[in-house]
């Protein structure tokens, strides 16, 4: 079997039998990976390479029709040790890591993908300044999920109202508008009450067609992030934290239905942000 060596970030890691682990790795050659990391439990062959969130240079084989690569050697690049430190941070880190497992394609290159939840995880890791106390970790959330809608094709459409095209820039920042999941993009107040739909919230059909509450200001903020690097993004937001949290819920519905297969199960890490998934409303479990 031939050996490649690629950078990995850890996201996953279970327990194989008594001796072994599965490791699920974002990689930046091969996309999502899945590998056993033979002996590895309670030894010290590995180190901290196989930690969640660690990047590693990994050395592993893969066999023809396998849907597991042995992974031979680790050695750590990056542990990212100030992000497990803070309590908030790895809950946030946990977050994107949920949302990255379910969104990149397994065993296919993928280097923004790569590149992006790297970079999200090394502006995390970074040591928090006195400036920086009230940050909003939603808001990063939210403009990692944005990117991450970008890059998957089903980013919104953000420019203008879908209906009278009002530019988005024109409106005041404290004005509601309402965003649409079906159609991935926001009316005006004045187009949602002239509209037909109804806002239903107890189905399925009802939460495709429900209008989702989002202020100017979020969408406005929000927008501005897709042409800043994330690693650039540790910075105040305007947005308040309840205009922060139902920008999230609208994102993560577009996630639900655009992204085949999201909707398995509700993302277990949120509750620790604060943040109810939509998919518990579904009628989702665990």
């Amino acid at each position: 079997m031939e050996a490649h060596k690629d950078l990995a970030i850890v996201l996953k890691s279970i327990q194989f039998e008594e001796r072994h682990r599965i490791i699920t790795a974002m990689t930046q050659a091969h996309g999502l990976v899945s590998a056993i990391a033979r002996n590895s439990v309670q030894s010290k062959r590995f180190g901290g390479a196989l930690d969640l969130f660690a990047a590693s240079d990994w050395i592993f084989q893969v066999k023809p029709h396998g849907e597991l690569v042995l992974l031979k050697e680790a050695q750590v690049r990056s542990s990212f040790e100030n992000l497990r430190k803070n309590f908030e941070k790895y809950s946030l880190a946990s977050a994107l890591t949920e949302f990255i497992l379910r969104v990149a394609p397994h065993n296919q290159t993928c280097p923004e993908l790569f590149q992006l939840h790297a970079n999200a995880l090394y502006a995390l890791d970074q040591p928090d300044q006195e400036t920086q106390k009230a940050i909003s970790k939603i808001f990063f959330l939210n403009c990692y999920l944005m990117k991450l809608l970008q890059w998957s094709g089903n980013q919104p459409q953000l420019e203008a109202c879908l209906q009278c095209q009002t530019n988005l820039n024109v409106l005041e920042p404290a004005i509601e508008t309402y965003s649409l999941i079906a159609d991935a993009g926001w009316v005006c107040p004045t187009c949602k009450d002239h509209s037909q739909r109804r806002k239903q919230e107890t189905s399925t059909q009802g939460f495709i067609n429900s209008f989702f509450k989002v202020s100017a200001r979020a969408l406005q903020e929000t927008k501005l992030s897709l042409r800043t690097p994330i690693r650039r993004l540790l910075i105040h937001s305007i947005s308040t934290p309840q205009e922060q949290a139902e920008l999230f819920r609208w994102l993560e519905a577009l996630f639900i239905y655009h992204i085949p297969g999201f909707d398995q199960k509700p993302m277990k890490s949120l509750r620790f942000l604060g943040l109810e998934s939509s998919l518990q409303k579904l009628g989702k479990s665990d």
